[in-house]
């Protein structure tokens, strides 16, 4: 409701507005505030400046918003009532810098935890699927990654990254340790243990 008291921005705005946005995307925070400080700088020293720092800030916040939004993340934990006056009240460009910035570093840090709790559901979610299929011995980084809905080379980063311990020796480590659950538990013979936790060849066990 607010953008259209201001008057429209000439320098560029729409390519800077793609630029932030993909930044933002990227979780690229320092180039993002580099560039949009430098960007509300330029725009202070045009006619009308204020006017036009005011408008852009605005709808870069409206945009982030939608991305937020997008992604349907609690966007009231991030949008503070003082830095919206702040970037419509505010005498200086400095002040609705600051305002503008501090609102899109609280929208990147939400983006960013939400992220990564998402990332430590999907590779909990790869470790039940192993547990509950690891006597299969066809079970494998493709059949797994494929299952949770990633592709290959990206579960395959993400696991290692989430885990420290690779995809294939954690199915080893895990299919070792089953198994010496079940031979010191059980009364199964060797190659009945081998079968249980997904080693195809017996002599290899």
């Amino acid at each position: 409701k607010n953008v259209n008291a201001y008057e429209p921005i000439q320098v560029d705005s729409q390519n800077i507005a793609r630029e932030l946005r993909h930044l933002f995307l990227q979780k690229s925070w320092q180039p993002l505030s580099d560039q949009l400080t430098a960007y509300i700088q330029l725009l202070s020293q045009q006619e009308n400046g204020l006017s036009q720092i005011r408008s852009f800030s605005l709808e870069l916040i409206a945009t982030l918003s939608s991305e937020c939004s997008r992604q349907n993340l609690p966007l009231e934990s991030a949008l503070s009532a003082p830095d919206m006056l702040q970037i419509l009240s505010a005498p200086s460009w400095q002040d609705i810098s600051a305002a503008t910035l501090h609102l899109v570093s609280g929208m990147m840090e939400m983006q960013t935890s939400q992220h990564s709790n998402n990332n430590h559901h999907l590779i909990e979610m790869s470790k039940v699927y192993i547990d509950e299929h690891l006597q299969d011995s066809t079970l494998c980084l493709e059949t797994v990654s494929e299952a949770i809905g990633l592709s290959k080379s990206y579960f395959c980063d993400l696991f290692h990254k989430t885990e420290s311990i690779s995809f294939s020796n954690y199915l080893k480590n895990l299919r070792i340790e089953k198994s010496k659950e079940l031979l010191r538990n059980t009364n199964l013979k060797v190659f009945e243990v081998a079968d249980a936790v997904g080693f195809s060849n017996v002599k290899y066990f």
